[in-house]
């Protein structure tokens, strides 16, 4: 798993999100979790899951991790799709990090509103990947989202700050096309498991009254 594994049937299940270690094994009805790995040897001959040595035998006594360790999981239980799920497990494993905007990087006084998102996504199916400065151009900014279902999804995502224009463009932050739309909404299309790139430009807060 790389945030989350899951034991789910048509009716439920239940999602474990990491924040450590990403090792698991499956059974029938249930999942081992590995909390700590600690090795006395590294290239140990014998091993249940290798026959023979990798190389030569080196003792590791620090890597026997000896006392005192701590560990963050998040126990999901669910109802219905695991699919509509999944947002719960990402917001533990990669939460949101708020940042102060220093005072010189904005152009004039601004007040926001008493209650404002920074963005809406209308479906539980599509993720945020990353939202970040583009690497060449600065002035742009890259919004990266992906489909976790096996099904094209149709979605509004309501933007919460002021743009001059927004683009779909590939991975390598080239825009490829304008994106039309208008009151702060974008209607995006999705393919399964597809990853899909925005492209803002000039974003400012939104002011208040």
């Amino acid at each position: 798993m790389l945030n989350w594994c899951s034991l789910n049937s048509p009716e439920g299940g239940l999602i474990i999100s990491v924040r450590g270690l990403n090792e698991y094994s499956p059974d029938e009805s249930s999942l081992k979790i590995t909390l700590l790995r600690a090795v006395g040897y590294l290239s140990r001959k014998d091993l249940s899951s290798r026959v023979g040595a990798a190389g030569p035998l080196i003792p590791t006594p620090d890597a026997q991790c000896k006392g005192w360790n701590s560990f963050e999981y998040s126990l999901i239980p669910f109802r219905g799709n695991l699919l509509d799920h999944l947002r719960n497990a990402q917001d533990f494993s990669a939460p949101l990090i708020g940042v102060t905007m220093p005072k010189e990087t904005i152009s004039k006084e601004v007040f926001l509103p008493p209650k404002e998102g920074f963005l809406e996504l209308k479906s539980n199916k599509i993720l945020l990947s990353s939202l970040k400065q583009a690497e060449r151009n600065r002035s742009w900014y890259v919004l990266r989202l992906y489909n976790v279902s096996e099904e094209s999804v149709e979605t509004i995502l309501r933007i919460g700050f002021q743009y001059k224009e927004v683009w779909i463009s590939n991975l390598n932050e080239e825009p490829l096309k304008k994106v039309e739309g208008g009151n702060g909404e974008v209607k995006l299309d999705f393919k399964p498991y597809e990853i899909v790139t925005l492209m803002f430009r000039d974003i400012t807060p939104k002011s208040g009254s």
